[in-house]
């Protein structure tokens, strides 16, 4: 389940100027595509699409938000993803609180959608007869790409061959993108061509594959390891800015190998289930692939990774491995196994693609294995202690939103795949109103 939520994250949050950075399909002059100068282009702030801005519907709302949403197993029924806004939701209801909770169940699984509040009063926009009574006519270029968008249809910034929309007889011409694959099987990106009428009807109109990635899906610290490497932060070229990237991970992998090796014995003392060992040491194993890989990856780059060591120690209290647990697992491996799946999506280096692509499902169920570690830890700590817990993983969350909001050196961030920090910001408010809160 936990895996399913991330990777939906992931998939949103490269809807936006990933796509671009893949590579132009080839014979797109002799399509029948519109040329990207006869095209409006979407309206873009920092990269990602503005898909509520400049709408005018015939009957004004004080609040009207773009959603997508997902059902995610044991999380929260229907995980809703605000896309873009204008308003604020429940402006003028006069208990503001109940208008909080019918926001909250108006969102319905697994689907765009739009949603508006007035005052108290709360209503969702789910299908082509809803659309046509909250739009009306559609009339406007905008209006045209948010109608395809709701049709599950991409709408991308930065690339006039990948997104944009144009007036002719009728209605309107759209270019968009679609996604299909996943983790088994090949990630195939396709550009189309629709027709969206003034009724508000979809309609594709013709088709080509842009491309098709294979292999997309097949650091935990602890007390007492050694510091990495300080991340890049300017001042080489982009190839030694990247190389340096690389020896740093490694570093941090096999840093996770210590951990969990640490965790297990810790868990075992404890007495702890056995499953919960049994895991913590198959964990140990996934690091040391993961260090073998991207060390392979830096070498291959210029740089030689730091060995990670760990001071030795006694078995912890179960109030110091909690609080561990809830920092480093519950927080940090849950927001890298995030940021995993999006560099299998968006990196631009192939190798690193595919490599992260495995690398994101193993850091996956070490983020699982965290909150089931936490699970079994909870009753066994004082309300006191818990209480501490909840502040130094509140702090955690702070913290790392700082860190995701430093600038990164651009060129680097691409080849890593890296979400830029307004959308790794947005990432880390969504796991935190979610998973954090």
């Amino acid at each position: 389940a936990l895996g399913g939520y991330l990777r939906g994250l992931a998939r949103i949050s490269v809807i936006g100027p990933s796509l671009a950075a893949l590579p132009a399909a080839s014979g797109c002059a002799a399509s029948h595509f519109p040329p990207p100068s006869s095209l409006t282009t979407p309206t873009c702030e920092a990269s990602a699409w503005q898909a509520a801005a400049g709408l005018s519907t015939p009957t004004p709302h004080a609040h009207l938000g773009v959603y997508a949403s997902f059902q995610a197993g044991p999380l929260p029924e229907t995980t809703a993803v605000l896309i873009d806004e204008v308003g604020t939701a429940c402006t003028g209801a006069a208990d503001a609180t109940a208008c909080a909770t019918a926001v909250a169940a108006a969102h319905p699984p697994s689907q765009r959608h739009v949603l508006t509040t007035d005052g108290d009063t709360v209503a969702a926009y789910t299908d082509p007869a809803a659309y046509a009574a909250l739009f009306g006519d559609i009339d406007t270029p905008q209006e045209a790409l948010l109608r395809a968008w709701l049709d599950g249809f991409d709408v991308t910034c930065g690339d006039g061959t990948r997104s944009g929309v144009r007036a002719v007889p009728g209605g309107f011409e759209v270019v968009a993108t679609r996604s299909s694959g996943g983790c088994s099987e090949p990630l195939v990106t396709t550009r189309v061509l629709l027709s969206v009428t003034a009724d508000g009807a979809v309609t594709e109109l013709e088709s080509e594959v842009l491309s098709s990635e294979v292999g997309l899906c097949p650091g935990r610290r602890t007390e007492g390891l050694n510091r990495p490497p300080g991340p890049p932060r300017g001042g080489l070229g982009a190839a030694e800015e990247y190389a340096a990237w690389l020896a740093r991970v490694a570093h941090l992998e096999e840093g996770s190998i210590h951990a969990f090796e640490r965790l297990a014995d810790e868990l075992a003392a404890h007495g702890a289930p056995a499953a919960l060992v049994t895991a913590a040491r198959a964990s140990a194993r996934d690091e040391a692939r993961h260090t073998e890989a991207m060390s392979a990856l830096a070498r291959a780059s210029g740089a030689t990774p730091r060995p990670a060591t760990l001071e030795a120690s006694g078995v912890r209290s179960l109030f110091a491995i909690a609080l561990e647990n809830a920092v480093e697992g519950c927080v940090r491996e849950t927001f890298g196994a995030l940021v995993g799946h999006h560099q299998a999506l968006a990196a631009e280096h192939e190798e690193l693609r595919v490599a992260m692509g495995s690398i994101a499902e193993d850091e996956t169920r070490h983020a699982a294995l965290s909150w089931e570690v936490a699970a079994w830890l909870a009753p066994r700590l004082s309300a006191s202690e818990l209480a501490e817990i909840q502040t130094a993983q509140r702090d955690a969350v702070e913290a790392m939103r700082r860190e995701a909001l430093a600038p990164q050196p651009v060129s680097f961030a691409a080849h890593a795949g890296l979400p830029s920090p307004p959308t790794a910001a947005r990432l880390i408010d969504q796991l935190r109103d979610t998973l954090w809160s």
